[in-house]
């Protein structure tokens, strides 16, 4: 495949179905210090992100409704910065089980 000098866009390492989501799904590792964009937005998760893992694609308030594909997976139990990886038990109140995995 021929070099075209362009970087992989940061967006193909993301799953957000929609705009309104405040939860993605990392599709493709994130190293430490990588920027990822989403809608425009850049985030720098503060460590790195493995396949399937979720974030905050924006800042997320205690107690606010966390967003993914849609759908309301659990309430934020404290204050998240975007790239902010989540973790089941300490960072959200999951709605049901499946929610936090």
């Amino acid at each position: 495949m021929a070099e075209t000098g362009t970087e992989p866009r940061a967006e193909s390492r993301i799953l957000q179905l929609t705009q309104g989501d405040n939860v993605a799904v990392a599709i493709r590792e994130i190293e430490a210090g990588e920027i990822v964009r989403i809608h425009g937005r850049e985030i720098l998760p503060p460590r790195a992100i493995e396949i399937g893992e979720k974030f905050a694609a924006r800042n997320i308030a205690r107690g606010e409704s966390m967003q993914k594909y849609g759908t309301s997976i659990g309430v934020a139990a404290r204050d998240l910065l975007p790239g902010e990886p989540l973790e089941p038990g300490t960072v959200v109140e999951a709605i049901d089980d499946r929610a936090a995995d």
